[in-house]
């Protein structure tokens, strides 16, 4: 059943353009979605570099939300050659341009517009942990990451975020950081 999946995903871009209703979706939506599948067959160990690269230079910035830039550098880091290095710092050095930071801790500000919020499910705090998950992928050591971790953990209310996708997000964000920064299992 996971293998059928992946499969889908492989193809995500032509069964998007097979929907009627997707039309009316703005680039900014579709090259997410793309993104993320490019992202999800990442984290199933599939080398999809080559993949998120050309998707890049298709869209740039201006078709990619903070978001999609997160799941193409999680990407673009499942493969070694030389171009993909070239775009991760391009777009690792765009993002330290977009973020906000006080001497404790770092956000993301960023929307889909009109359409985003009902298909992407966007919210702040979900675009934080994806961004801090995919720099723990590219410089688990910059201090972005442990600003990314506190800025998160100051949006909890009652142990948990606001929606059940800020909370997945979070939670696997929270993993990668606790897994890299504290190794110790504590006493």
């Amino acid at each position: 059943m996971l293998n059928d999946a992946l499969t889908y995903l492989e193809n995500v871009e032509s069964e998007i353009n097979q929907l009627s209703y997707t039309k009316y979706w703005s680039d900014l939506t579709r090259f997410s979605l793309i993104s993320y599948a490019l992202y999800v067959r990442a984290k199933h160990l599939q080398n999809v570099a080559d993949e998120a690269s050309q998707l890049f230079e298709r869209s740039g910035f201006d078709k990619l939300s903070l978001e999609a830039l997160g799941w193409l550098l999680v990407a673009l880091s499942s493969g070694k050659s030389h171009d993909n290095h070239q775009t991760i710092e391009l777009i690792y050095n765009y993002l330290k341009g977009k973020v906000s930071e006080t001497s404790e801790t770092a956000n993301f500000i960023t929307s889909y517009g009109d359409d985003g919020q009902s298909v992407m499910l966007h919210s702040n705090q979900r675009t934080d942990a994806i961004l801090l998950e995919s720099l723990l992928y590219i410089d688990p050591n910059s201090t972005l990451c442990t600003k990314l971790c506190k800025g998160l953990q100051a949006h909890k209310v009652k142990g948990a975020w606001k929606s059940t996708q800020e909370n997945c997000f979070v939670l696997i964000a929270l993993d990668k950081y606790f897994h890299a920064k504290e190794k110790d299992t504590p006493d």
